[in-house]
This record gives structure tokens, sequence and C-alpha cells, in this order.
């Protein structure tokens, strides 16, 4: 007998429901409980996200989030924002605490965590790695906690510690993970409802043509996802390890429904699900800097730093590219020189599809800057035709030190979609502590 079903396996974004009052905390419970003794350190982390990995036994609804207060105060020191982010990167929930607001929970001599609430609840799905974190200003920012002694609730599983890396960076994703700070909880907390709410499955609906010997599988289909058929002889195996049923996958949409037909399979008991999924963002530009060089470089700063397009000495910054031959570096083959300003453009990049909600710069880079403000980079998006900024700066100040290759990514303004753009990449020194400087390659704009 052939048997169809859909088991409760969906792992794909959070549902969001209709706004909630909850006072006092009632009918909510916090993530991280602090034991005593706890054993509490300030940790510098000067305008970076740090927080944690996690994922979940369970779906729950979070209403609240929150940081520790270290310090004893009642609020934190300047306004601060805590987000969640999902496996895909995408911010799904997030709250900015001003100076003497939010929902104080006093733990007596162990502490206080400041709360905000949530305009809509989210709900957070079972299996699902979501990162929670929250924006410090500063070294030893109040708020800051690095926890030895804790707990967790039951069905909340820690993952890791993480930050977006070097400080001076925006409220953005964490996702670098601190090695030296395993199985340690750092500055944020979550409250859920104390109702574990029930998911519903989509509706799937399997039909056999008696006469062709096929099966019609449907499913209600929303917008803007692609789905892939999963099936198993092994209704005990996790869902997530089924193997693509016959080439089945990345399926694009056809709302409100989808269809696809298939042969009856020859088992005798066969498994089905279907697997939702965003779409992967679309490219519009890439270069590793390997073909015909079409960036321009100049400089309205003091001779003696330049943008080179190369490969790297090996005395002075990297060893090599990190991808290829070529990457692009300020003096490959010696220090940056004093009071530099030295600008990067890139070919022109065509952003004008009307389907684009959003664009992503990523790339790969080497710092050896004298830092602190001093000598440092910079990113930010100009209009093709005159040259001129659109919106802020994407990023200021890169600065730091690096002891091999690493990948940035960083959201373009809004400003940048229908247009077509260039990304400028500037580099300024003072007059004292040259460095290697900064080094570029793979470079990529991708956009949903």
């Amino acid at each position: 007998m052939l048997q169809l079903r859909t088991p409760t396996f969906i792992i794909i974004g959070a549902l969001f429901l209709a706004p909630v009052a909850i006072a006092d905390f009632a009918g909510t419970e916090a993530v991280v409980v602090l034991d005593n003794p706890v054993v509490r350190t300030g940790v510098g982390a000067g305008q970076q996200t740090r927080g944690y990995t996690f994922n979940l036994e369970s779906p729950r609804t979070l209403t609240h989030l929150g940081l520790f207060l270290y310090n004893g105060t009642d609020s934190a020191d300047v306004p601060r924002q805590i987000g969640l982010w999902d496996a895909d990167g995408t911010l799904v929930a997030e709250v900015t605490i001003p100076v003497g607001g939010g929902e104080i929970e006093d733990l007596g001599s162990g502490g206080k965590f400041v709360y905000g609430e949530l305009t809509s609840p989210v709900i957070l799905l079972p299996l699902v790695d979501y990162t929670v974190g929250v924006w410090y200003s500063a070294n030893n920012s109040p708020g800051l906690a690095f926890e030895v002694g804790f707990t967790t609730i039951p069905g909340f599983n820690y993952v890791a510690t993480v930050e977006t890396g070097p400080p001076g960076g925006a409220f953005a994703q964490p996702t670098i993970v601190r090695l030296d700070r395993l199985n340690a909880y750092i500055g944020p907390n979550l409250r859920f409802d104390l109702a574990i709410p029930t998911l519903q499955n989509p509706s799937i609906r399997v039909t056999h043509d008696a006469n062709a010997d096929m099966l019609s599988i449907k499913w209600d289909s929303e917008g803007g996802k692609i789905y892939d058929i999963l099936s198993s002889i092994d209704l005990l195996a996790d869902p997530e390890s089924w193997p693509v049923y016959s080439g089945l996958e990345d399926l694009a949409t056809t709302p409100p429904e989808n269809t696809v037909r298939i042969s009856r399979p020859a088992d005798g008991e066969r498994f089905f699900v279907v697997r939702e999924r965003v779409p992967p963002p679309t490219t519009y530009f890439a270069d590793g800097f390997e073909g015909g060089n079409q960036w321009t470089a100049g400089s309205p700063g003091a001779i003696g730093t330049a943008w080179e397009i190369g490969s790297p000495s090996g005395v002075f910054g990297p060893t090599s590219a990190q991808s290829g031959t070529n990457c692009y570096g300020t003096n490959l083959a010696g220090s940056y020189g004093i009071d530099a300003d030295v600008w990067l453009r890139s070919p022109v990049i065509d952003l004008t599809d009307p389907t684009l909600a959003s664009a992503m710069l990523t790339f790969y880079q080497f710092k050896d800057m004298e830092g602190l403000g001093f000598d440092f980079g910079s990113i930010r998006v100009l209009d093709a035709t005159t040259d001129l900024p659109l919106g802020d700066d994407v990023e200021s100040p890169i600065d730091g030190f690096s002891s091999e290759w690493e990948i940035h990514s960083v959201a373009l303004p809004p400003e940048v979609l229908g247009r077509m753009i260039k990304i400028e990449f500037r580099f300024v020194s003072d007059v004292v502590e040259n460095f290697a400087g900064w080094y570029l390659d793979d470079i990529v704009v991708t956009g949903r």
C-alpha cells in the first residue's frame, strides 16, 4: 500500500502573529536563567554586535528581546539595538531599548535584565539555527556580560558565542564564532510565551490517475518561494536528510497552488515532504580581478599611495590573493604612505531590476592599518552617471588587523534600488604609523 503523508517539518522563516498585550512578563519565561553565584566580566566590544547562536526543539513564540545589565544600573547607557536573525541571515525581530526605557527584570544579587517587547510576536521554528545579538557602542559598555554560571530553559540549545568581528562596525548579524568563549553567554536574552504554538503544515493533496498510473502532488504555495520534493521509505529519519525525489528541486512557485506529476513509485510504502525555501540571491556583479580590469582609481591625497592590482608581495600584506592570482591593494610591494586619500571605484553595476527589493555587497579583505580611526577605509555607493553618493556611507571606519583573508558582507542602502551604481572603496591615513594597508578580492553584489 502506498502511503503519502506530510511529517510536521517546516524549516522556513517565521510566522508573524497579531500584536498581543503582555504586562509585567505575565505568561512568559526568560530563556537564560542566571545561577548564583555567577562570574561576570565586562568584555570590550566597541561598536560590535555580539550574542549567540541557538536552536529549539519545539516551536516557541518570541515576545521580548533584552540584554543583561552587568553594572547594576536600571537602564542602558545608550539606545541598544537587539536583533534576531534566522539561518538565512534575515532579520526577523528587532527592538531598540532607549536610555531609561524598557522593562526591567530584577534578579536581586544575580543582576538585572532590561527588555523591549516586540510589536508583533514571532514564532520561532524547531531545528533552525537562529542568532540573537546586541550592539555595543564602546568598550566595557554597560549591558555586556560574559556569563559562566547560567542555565537555559529546556528545549533551548546553545550553539556558539558569536560577534561581528573587529570593533568599528554597525548593527549587523554576528557570524564570527568566538572559539575562546565556547559555552559562554554574552549579552542578550529572550522571552517566550509559555504557551507552545501549534504549527500547521501547508496543505498537501495527492491524487492517483489509475489509467496513467501517475500521482499528482499539489500544495499551497506562496510568491517569492521555491520548493523541493523530498522522499524516503524511512519515516523515522530526519526529513531534512531525505533526498530530493526524481530531480524535483528548485521548483518555481505558481501561487496559490503548485502541482507536480510523477509515476507511481514501485515501493510498497514511501513518504513525501514538500520543503519551502527562499530562493538564493541573484548575482548582479562579481569580480575576482582575473580578467580585464575595468576598475578606476584616484587620489586627492599626498603622493605615495595608490590602489594597485596584481599579486601581493608576501612581504607586506597577505602572501597571496584570496583566489586566483590578483587582488587590489594599497601599495602591493610596500606600506601605504602618510596623508593618503585614495579611492577605488567599480565598473557600472546595473541594479535597475524592478523585482529587486534589497542588495548586498560581499567581498574578501585583508587589513593592516593603524586603527583607532587614524588610518581607515570606508565604503560608499555612487550614482554611475554623476559619481555623487547615494545615501550614507555603507560602512566606516574599517580598520584594524587581519591574520588572513576575511569575508565581509554589508547591506547596500535602499537608494541603490532601480539605479546604475558604482561601489567606492576609500582609504585614508594620517602622518604617522604606516602599515601594509587594505587589500580586496572577490567582490560580489547580490540581491533579492
